[in-house]
């Protein structure tokens, strides 16, 4: 993988997420046909694999906790 494409890849993945979250739903357009406009690039798929949420990944929900202040065991201190 190109590391000029993936960065230029991940850029586009977090336009297109800032875009989507500003578009005003009553303004969009339906374009049904421009889904089949664009090739998908191996450098597109990896980006996509690297931005998206992970529901499955239980560190993911430590890591958060953690930062969020909270312990791991739901605010309750483990004893010895």
């Amino acid at each position: 993988l190109d590391k000029e494409r993936l960065a230029a890849a991940l850029e586009k993945q977090r336009r297109a997420a800032k875009e989507s979250v500003e578009t005003d739903e009553r303004k969009r357009k339906f374009n049904s046909l421009k889904a089949n406009e664009e090739d998908v690039t191996e450098e597109d798929m990896e980006a996509f694999r690297l931005v998206k949420p992970r529901a499955e990944d239980p560190m993911a929900a430590m890591r958060r906790a953690a930062a969020a202040g909270g312990g791991g065991a739901g605010g309750y201190d483990l004893l010895d």
